[in-house]
């Protein structure tokens, strides 16, 4: 049975720690077009000399082959452990460069399309982050200055409208940024609002577009949707 990984806190900071001086992930070689079709492969490496063999997981990340090393990221590697089908488990992973900036999104333990995200970073030794579980990707979106990063996630909800997250990351020091909602008391993260739109400012605020919902303003448990044109901006501010 697949282990399904729950986080505690919004966001946990997973620190490698392994003698292994493997990078955490590098780019090993120029596959061109023959990586288009191919899923991740584990790969295990006998040390010489030494009884002890290292795990990776290769991926085909546009023209790249891209090594990830199970040593220098704990999670997946417990993940896997508890796994009984390690192929399958690592087949249904997906790995994407973040807009050639060194930064690694992987995609792993899946259920019903909804599944746990790590960001890795090439720059940085042995450091990673699990940034969400039981939830789908979105998009990207960088400050006008290339130095911060929001990363929009989204899941599912009894409603016929999906709900929201944002999680910021300062890509100079490879540390996660609080945001703080400066337009109304309640927060809008942690998939509690459907968004529309979400637009950097300027490098230290964030315009969120949401959809306004009936009901939400009295506590309702089950609000729905307005009419689509109803919409609500709020403005987040890192700490």
């Amino acid at each position: 049975m697949r282990k399904l990984f729950i986080l505690v806190m919004f966001v946990t900071l997973i620190a490698g720690c392994s003698d292994n001086t493997e990078p955490v992930i590098q780019k090993v070689e120029n596959i061109g077009n023959k990586g288009d079709n191919s899923k991740p492969e584990l790969i295990e490496e006998e040390v010489e000399d030494e009884q002890e063999i290292i795990e990776y997981i290769d991926f085909s990340v546009d023209d790249q082959l891209v090594r990830v090393n199970l040593d220098g990221i704990p999670i997946l590697n417990n993940y896997l452990i508890g796994i009984i089908d390690k192929e399958t488990a690592v087949e249904g992973m997906n790995l994407e460069e973040i807009e050639g900036q060194s930064i690694y999104l992987l995609e792993f333990s899946c259920q019903n399309d909804l599944c746990s995200y790590l960001i890795i970073n090439q720059n940085e030794e042995d450091q990673s982050y699990l940034l969400t579980d039981l939830a789908r990707y979105e998009t990207t979106h960088f400050s006008p200055d290339g130095s911060k990063l929001a990363i929009q996630f989204s899941r599912p909800s009894s409603h016929d409208y999906p709900l929201h997250h944002i999680i910021t990351i300062n890509t100079e020091t490879w540390e996660l940024l609080d945001l703080q909602n400066e337009t109304e008391s309640e927060s809008i993260l942690q998939y509690t609002w459907p968004y529309i739109s979400v637009e950097w400012i300027d490098d230290t605020s964030i315009s969120v577009t949401k959809q306004s919902l009936i009901g939400n303003d009295e506590g309702e448990k089950n609000p729905t949707l307005e009419n689509q044109n109803n919409t609500t901006t709020s403005i987040l501010t890192i700490k």
